[in-house]
């Protein structure tokens, strides 16, 4: 995450150069932009209200010189209340797709939820505006959304499956330990040690408390 805000940024930062015609390889000390980096989080695994992700827990060796931090904001239903209280369209966005993972709970398809979610939040006066207008684009966008996120499972499960073939044919258990425990140590993410070892990524955590 902090990669790739930092890649925007830079991106940002050439066309805000460009504009000024500030030359760079002066001694002139050259007034940029602060950047602040904001992630919205609203999935379904466990996290704090307010985490900081840090550019420099990706680097190879910890003594870099360079820091980008991303701040990602829990925007689910009940946390960050203060924030939430302070912007009622966020709050709204909030209770809308907590609806959703509602009925989806109870055992509807996600078309379904959808719809069910709408027609909820419409009644109850819960970005009822937007939905009225925009309310098959909205279901589209979802319908769109989670059909990448099921691809981008399946991709991953299938090469956690080629991994562990792979590990099991190339290396011994123990030497596909040593190297997860090397990448973790690097920052390395669950999902692509377990593709690299062919260790399931619960073998991977266990591999932290040993």
């Amino acid at each position: 995450m902090p990669l790739r805000g930092l890649l925007y940024f830079a991106g940002v930062l050439q066309g805000f150069l460009a504009v000024s015609q500030e030359n760079i390889y002066g001694e002139k000390l050259i007034k940029i932009p602060t950047p602040k980096y904001i992630v919205f989080y609203n999935g379904t695994d466990a996290c704090e209200d307010r985490v900081e992700l840090r550019l420099s827990d990706a680097f190879e060796h910890p003594d870099g010189c360079m820091e980008f931090t991303a701040v990602m904001l829990n925007i689910n239903l009940g946390h960050n209340k203060v924030i939430m209280n302070q912007c009622k369209l966020l709050e709204e966005y909030a209770t809308f797709i907590e609806q959703i993972r509602v009925f989806q709970g109870e055992g509807f398809e996600l078309d379904e939820a959808i719809d069910m979610a709408s027609e909820y939040c419409i009644e109850h006066d819960v970005l009822r505006e937007f939905l009225l207008k925009n309310r098959n684009e909205v279901r589209q966008l979802i319908l769109t959304e989670y059909d990448e996120k099921k691809q981008r499972a399946l991709d991953r499960r299938d090469a956690r499956a080629e991994g562990r073939a792979e590990g099991k044919a190339e290396g011994s258990e123990e030497e596909r330990i040593k190297i997860a425990l090397k990448l973790r140590e690097q920052g390395i993410s669950m999902d692509v040690i377990s593709v690299a070892t062919g260790l399931t990524e619960d073998e991977i955590r266990a591999l932290d408390t040993e």
